[in-house]
């Protein structure tokens, strides 16, 4: 959508009309030459040549009348925005509004049903990381989760704000947007912003749905294109001002509301924090399990291998997988362009250029602490690792980490000696509220994605820095697929110019605890590290 907008005023006004506006388009004077011209030697006993010229005079004629209809159209209607925004139909009979506003919003791209969307989001009610489950079924008024799941598959419809927020977390791509009337007080139009992330701007599009409170409908808007008479998908983002213009301009024509709409002064709906259901039963029959179908708006990947590392309630798996990376050399830029959910907007040629000129700035790199490892100058390091395949360690990942605001956090395995240690960059006085997660093993980097259900296309990499759902489910991976490995916990101290590791007494098995296993590990280069792995790689480890 970016190349159809380019400056305000055209978008405001249409076509630059000075070409238009200099033609002389008079048909008498161009049909009288034509006709002197055209018939100029012929008669009616011509009758077939006669007849080609009549039909040619009156498709010039028609050509003119088409002409001077467009520009009497275009003068007429010279400040009419060329855009605007409609109201698409959904089906006002199955009470699914939503869920197929929300399919529509997104550009159709699930290709899934409403019905299925509904169970998908109803299952995720019953985790305790939406909503408080005890408190949600005393006021739906189901005594039993059963009585609940038996409701949702025999057509019961949900509404209110634990489907909102689960239906923000399903589409973290998507920035949606309800537009509604408040029913109590002075008449109001209020936005109500579904936000699963704090920063705004990181939303790839937004998405509007009119919420009709009277009658209970939703219904999605779209963009539709006045000179072609057709829907045209749009990219808006919240912060953009021709989106809002259109949808001010919606807002006064279709509800008939004048005042102005502040879109600053919107109500938003945050991601609820993590609420524990201690009553939560574990007997819950297998085929409550909802349909896992639905898919996200990224590109599915088949290069995943799967390990599960826990079941809900409702027997729907999440489950910590990895994605291979790029060997070579570029494993690690591969594995963070991946897991940072960058790799379709840079290359990992890009990614080394910006680590090498962010580890180019004065500090960035003790100099002395480099050159008794590497034998090289700051400048010599950095040119290498931009134009070569040089592996990647320490250095590039605190670059990575506080280029991209994120901590990065690297699960290293060791099969020689049977032990998984799991350390943090940046350090605590520098963290990110976002945090993700690597793996290192053999010397080969892969990132690490949360796959909820068995859909390759609903997967998460990048998480709350504090969510202890999500550290135990790493405590979950690392225990299913190394159970016989030790726990290491890096140590933030030195001696004798050597990094510690001190491992930890009880084996994973025994660890209770998930959230001890991320320790902090400083990111001040001036204490001499021990230099290891191969060549000029600087590994984290």
């Amino acid at each position: 959508m970016e190349d159809i907008f380019t400056e305000d005023d055209e978008f405001l006004k249409g076509d630059n009309l000075d070409d238009l506006s200099q033609l002389d388009l008079s048909p008498t004077i161009e049909e009288s030459q034509f006709v002197k011209h055209l018939l100029n030697g012929l008669s009616l006993e011509n009758q077939v040549a006669y007849d080609q010229a009549l039909n040619e005079l009156l498709q010039i004629k028609n050509n003119h009348q088409l002409v001077n209809q467009k520009l009497r159209n275009i003068n007429n209607n010279a400040f009419e925005p060329l855009y605007e925004f409609r109201l698409a139909e959904v089906n006002r009979k199955d009470g699914l509004s939503l869920y197929s506003s929300v399919l529509n919003g997104s550009d159709r791209v699930d290709f899934i049903s409403p019905e299925t969307l509904h169970e998908k989001v109803a299952s995720h009610i019953l985790q305790s990381k939406y909503v408080n489950v005890d408190s949600f079924l005393s006021e739906a008024q189901y005594k039993t989760q059963e009585e609940y799941w038996d409701k949702i598959k025999q057509g019961a419809t949900l509404d209110g704000s634990p489907i909102l927020q689960v239906l923000a977390s399903l589409y973290p791509k998507y920035l949606l947007c309800i537009i509604s009337r408040t029913e109590c007080g002075p008449e109001k139009v209020v936005i109500d912003v579904l936000k699963y992330v704090d920063d705004i701007s990181s939303y790839k599009k937004c998405v509007f749905i009119y919420y009709d409170g009277i009658v209970g409908h939703y219904r999605p808007l779209y963009l539709y294109n006045k000179r072609n008479e057709e829907e045209e998908k749009s990219n808006f983002k919240y912060k953009d001002n021709r989106m809002r213009l259109l949808v001010r301009n919606f807002i006064q024509e279709e509800l008939k509301y004048n005042d102005y709409v502040d879109f600053e002064d919107t109500s938003v709906i945050n991601r609820p924090e993590i609420i524990s259901n201690e009553n939560m039963e574990d007997d819950i029959p297998s085929d409550l399990s909802a349909d896992n179908s639905i898919m996200n708006t990224e590109q599915a990947s088949d290069d995943h291998i799967p390990t599960e590392t826990s079941r809900d309630s409702l027997g729907i798996t999440q489950k910590f997988v990895r994605k291979d990376a790029l060997g070579g050399g570029d494993c690690l830029f591969s594995s963070l362009c991946n897991v940072l959910d960058i790799a379709d907007k840079i290359t990992i040629k890009d990614l080394r250029k910006q680590v090498a000129d962010f580890n180019r700035q004065p500090g960035k790199i003790d100099e002395d602490w480099l050159l008794n490892t590497t034998k090289k100058t700051v400048d010599q390091y950095c040119d290498k690792m931009e134009k070569t395949t040089a592996w990647g360690g320490q250095p590039e990942i605190l670059a990575v980490a506080e280029l991209y605001e994120t901590n990065v956090r690297v699960i290293r395995v060791d099969p020689q000696q049977s032990y998984v240690s799991i350390s943090e960059l940046p350090s605590n006085q520098t963290s990110f509220k976002k945090c993700c997660y690597i793996i290192l093993n053999n010397d080969h980097y892969e990132s690490l994605h949360l796959r909820i259900g068995n859909n390759s296309n609903d997967e998460h990499s990048i998480f709350d820095s504090n969510d202890e759902e999500v550290k135990k489910l790493i405590y979950d991976f690392i225990s299913k697929e190394y159970p016989n490995y030790k726990v290491i916990s890096s140590n933030n101290k030195t001696d004798s110019n050597e990094h510690l590791v001190q491992p930890v007494r009880n084996s994973i098995d025994q660890l209770i605890a998930a959230a001890n296993l991320i320790d902090m590990i400083s990111t001040s280069l001036s204490n001499k590290r021990k230099f290891q792995g191969k060549k000029d790689s600087i590994l984290l480890f």
